[in-house]
């Protein structure tokens, strides 16, 4: 039961002004950074609307008003949406994670004068397709400022595979709705110098620089860097900077406009998000049913990145049955298959196999890959494990695919009793006692 209090605060937050239309134009920002909203109409509201609606807050119990309605709302989304009790505590556990994502990127690192990364996923934070072989920092970022990034590319035991460094810009806030989100500058290992060392800079900024230089444009607000590994890594051990080299930060304290606003967009952030994953799945399974993967449509507005193709669909394995991925791998420095929960999160890889790429898959003589997506392990050294689940979203990474043509996915669906004679009819190897998990 709500407390009064709180049933009063809910009544006067349906004002006139379109709560809901800014909170979806938040989320298309933020959430499209890291991937995945195509065919999500989103409205627009005029910017001094979103501007009264921070400047209403005026004091710091105010600003909380909307993020408390928020939470109740996503509450009731997540028991509309969840269809398993898993899936209900998965989905609480996922409101949390998103909450916290929301103060990180509004209200902890939102401020471009004082630029630091943040890691945007990791084992204990999950969102919008999460990929355990990557990592991913962000840092606001502005035109009027000159940043440095340093960075190493490898240490003993660890390497760094390939790396995207994207800087974001157009509608990622509050206060420009004319904007479109856009990529404005984009750089990977192909242009990236890197010293002898294995220590890089990448010089950040409106003017160009010599060495590696990213442009910021006037609409620039987001950093993002996604490196890949051939395994998850739950420690950063190539841990990255940024900071300021045209001026000192200001010594400034926190003002109500910069918690409002960073509250505000939180709640909102929150709300919509838990809509728009939990129609993911349901919208996927719809447009290409279940157990096949398609290309994932992309017109240019879903901040990607500039270097890599996605193909996505829904997957559904009952208990005692197996879903089996079939293709010829191109020729390309990386490819990813991972199966999600609904909420489009990786599961645990860090107590089971739950993805699989081209440095841990064993090849069939022929040159193809099969991939094996079951809850119990078959003994196949391909093994994906399910952990309890019995449906969600996946996804296939390609990276640096160039002019190659989409590989031709093979998906079936069998009981697992009939693995064995299913891969023999495939000359696939056969299976072995037990799997050696990655």
């Amino acid at each position: 039961m709500l407390h009064p209090q709180r049933l009063r605060r809910r009544a006067t937050c349906r004002q006139p002004i379109s709560v809901h239309s800014v909170a979806v134009a938040l989320v298309r920002g933020v959430a499209g950074a890291f991937l995945l909203l195509a065919g999500v109409a989103c409205a627009v509201v005029p910017g001094a609307e979103r501007v009264a609606l921070v400047s209403a807050a005026a004091t710091p119990a105010g600003s909380w008003d909307y993020l408390g309605d928020a939470l109740d709302d996503a509450a009731g989304q997540i028991e509309a949406l969840a269809a398993s009790d898993l899936e209900r505590r998965e989905g609480y556990r996922w409101l949390a994670r998103s909450l916290f994502s929301g103060f990180d990127r509004f209200l902890e690192y939102a401020n471009p004068a004082i630029p630091e990364f943040y890691r945007a996923q990791s084992a204990h934070r999950k969102f919008a397709g999460d990929n355990p072989d990557q990592l991913y920092h962000v840092a606001a970022v502005a035109s009027e400022f000159r940043y440095r990034v340093r960075g190493q590319w490898s240490a003993p035991g660890v390497r760094t595979e390939l790396i995207e460094l994207s800087v974001y810009g157009g509608g990622l806030s509050f206060d420009d709705d004319t904007a479109k989100r856009r990529l404005v500058a984009y750089m990977d290992e192909r242009n990236l110098e890197i010293a002898e060392d294995g220590s890089f800079e990448v010089v950040v900024g409106v003017d160009p620089a010599e060495g590696n230089w990213l442009r910021l444009e006037e609409d620039a607000e987001m950093l993002l860097i996604r490196r890949y590994f051939a395994s998850p890594q739950p420690a950063d051990r190539l841990p990255l900077s940024i900071e300021r080299i045209d001026g000192v930060p200001p010594r400034e304290p926190l003002t109500q406009r910069e918690l409002a606003k960073g509250l505000i967009a939180s709640g909102a952030f929150l709300r919509e998000t838990a809509k728009i994953w939990g129609r993911w799945y349901p919208d996927v399974l719809a447009r290409h049913g279940p157990n096949r993967l398609d290309p994932l449509p992309d017109d240019g507005d879903l901040l990607t990145p500039a270097g890599l193709t996605y193909l996505q669909g829904a997957w559904s394995v009952a208990d005692g049955e197996v879903l089996v991925v079939r293709f010829r791998p191109p020729d390309v420095p990386y490819w990813g298959f991972l199966p999600m929960n609904i909420w489009m999160e990786s599961l645990d890889w860090r107590v089971a196999p739950v993805s699989r790429n081209g440095f841990d898959s064993q090849l069939d003589p022929d040159g193809m890959v099969t991939l094996v997506v079951s809850e119990v392990d078959p003994g196949h050294p391909n093994w994906i494990a399910t952990l309890g689940h019995r449906r969600g979203l996946m996804s296939m990474r390609l990276a640096r695919l160039g002019e190659q043509p989409l590989p031709e996915v093979e998906t079936t669906l069998l009981p697992r009793d009939e693995l064995a004679g299913f891969l023999a009819s495939r000359g696939a190897p056969p299976l072995q006692s037990a799997a050696t998990p990655r």
